[in-house]
């Protein structure tokens, strides 16, 4: 191995801790993802409309509510119970993150990854996954974490942090050179 090799070799190789604070940044960032999947904006819009329509039926002829008076009530209504979803969806995404973290003390232990051209590789002490690019399915990256996407929902967590803008735009390049679909 060549000295120009070695570096290479440690420019692609990180080690870090996990926070509780990535984990959360990333299931946001996989909520935000889900929440923005066509089949979720059907059942929204679909309730919406389904909402929308029983209230026009109260307004109908003989009925003392006006059909703008109607709309503008489910308009709001909509409006503050969507907002209250969402503001329940980030809660509870941060509850089961912070019970998690708490119960897996595997989660706690220093973690390596290291990629080449054909793959990454994510190593803890008591586990160890490699996988080829192309086999990821989605990947996506924000100001706080890289989330490599095994499955649709499993993913591995990487702070940017931990990453200089060098490597992380090595490992972006890797992932879209294979084909990997960002979220």
């Amino acid at each position: 191995m060549t000295g120009q090799d070695e570096a290479a070799d440690a420019h692609r190789h990180v080690q870090f801790q996990l926070t509780e604070d990535d984990l959360i940044r990333a299931n946001l960032g996989v909520l935000r993802w889900r929440q923005r999947q066509p089949k979720a904006r059907l059942i929204f819009w679909g309730s919406a409309a389904a909402t929308l329509l029983i209230g026009l039926n109260a307004s109908r002829p003989n009925t003392p509510l006006s059909v703008g008076l109607v709309v503008l009530i489910f308009g709001i209504l909509l409006t503050v119970i969507l907002k209250l979803f969402q503001w329940f969806q980030q809660f509870e995404v941060k509850r089961r993150v912070r019970k998690t973290f708490a119960q897996h003390r595997s989660l706690h232990h220093m973690m390596d990854v290291e990629w080449n051209d054909a793959d990454i590789c994510f190593a803890a002490r008591d586990s160890h996954a490699r996988r080829p690019w192309e086999d990821h399915v989605a990947w996506s990256l924000d100001e706080h974490v890289v989330a490599v996407f095994a499955t649709d929902n499993l993913y591995h967590p990487i702070p940017t942090r931990a990453l200089t803008a060098e490597q992380s735009q090595d490992l972006v390049g890797h992932l879209s050179r294979a084909g990997v679909p960002r979220r």
